[in-house]
């Protein structure tokens, strides 16, 4: 038997300060939540047993799943555990682990990803991507098919937030990154390489590129972004723009490639690439800007 364990505990530092509002994994991709939308990609998920750990602000996180799956559990910390938390499913009955970041979100390949353990007998199998900018860690396989761990490095292959463990990855978690206990336990590791769409809400500007990457690959108008709940003038022109429950947009405003949190009251005139919070607005620079 396979189980889920969404992570969504994090306290989302860099996503401030729209993290101060919602966890991230409550952050709306077009209109819907990320944890929402991730557990509507699981193809067994009403069926599925599963477990979510939430931390910060973690009613937004249960109110982001409207219909959760009737198996599900719920793990709440005092404090974020990190890969540790993994363990706490230890006491159930299953085989493998699927674990999934709660703020990124993808099509995972499940299929794939139990044939490359069928395939290899490793204790685990990370999906990972290319990374043209050299942000997160560069993962590989050495000759014995165990992990190793480098820098960021441009083009090199990242981790994109989705892994299948065995109960014995899961029993070797030690610390709070498991991939680093992966690699330090030696355990073999299979890397499946993902080509698919890869969504980040880590920061507010990435966070905007995710919004509109879904829309373009979902074929759907601005106005999906324009959550339920938020209160925009007929005449007011919001394009490339996302909105939450709880924001006011003015008729005479125009809006293009900002994010607007609930609470917010937008002012009148044009606005490009602009955070309105409910304690102003600040620009929404390019991610890597300073």
């Amino acid at each position: 038997m396979t189980r889920f364990f969404l992570l969504a505990a994090g306290l989302g530092v860099r996503a401030r300060p729209l993290s101060d509002q919602l966890a991230k994994p409550a952050f709306p991709l077009a209109g819907r939540s990320f944890v929402a939308r991730l557990l509507a990609r699981l193809p067994v998920a009403p069926a599925m047993p599963g477990f979510i750990n939430v931390c910060h602000l973690p009613g937004t996180v249960r109110a982001a799943i409207p219909a959760p799956p009737p198996s599900l559990t719920w793990i709440e910390e005092e404090k974020p555990t990190g890969s540790r938390v993994l363990r706490q499913s230890l006491d159930a009955g299953w085989d493998r682990l699927l674990v999934l970041n709660g703020d990124t979100w993808l099509e995972a390949p499940l299929a794939e990803m139990d044939r490359a353990l069928d395939d290899s007998g490793a204790a685990a199998a990370l999906l990972v991507r290319p990374d043209p900018q050299g942000r997160y860690t560069s993962l590989a396989i050495d000759a014995d098919g165990a992990l190793r761990k480098a820098p960021p490095r441009t083009c090199g292959t990242m981790y994109t937030g989705t892994a299948l463990l065995t109960r014995r990855a899961v029993a070797a978690i030690e610390s709070a990154n498991f991939i680093a206990d992966l690699a330090a336990r030696r355990l073999p590791v299979r890397l499946v390489p993902y080509a698919g769409p890869w969504l980040d809400g880590g920061t507010p500007a990435l966070y905007l590129e995710a919004n509109l990457g879904f829309i373009a690959r979902a074929g759907l108008p601005d106005a999906a972004l324009i959550s339920a709940g938020a209160h925009v003038e007929r005449t007011a022109r919001v394009t490339r723009s996302v909105v939450w429950p709880g924001a006011v947009v003015p008729a005479e405003a125009t809006l293009d490639e900002c994010l607007v949190m609930g609470g917010a009251a937008v002012p009148g005139g044009r606005h490009r690439r602009v955070l309105f919070s409910p304690a102003g607005a600040t620009p929404l620079r390019q991610e890597g800007t300073r």
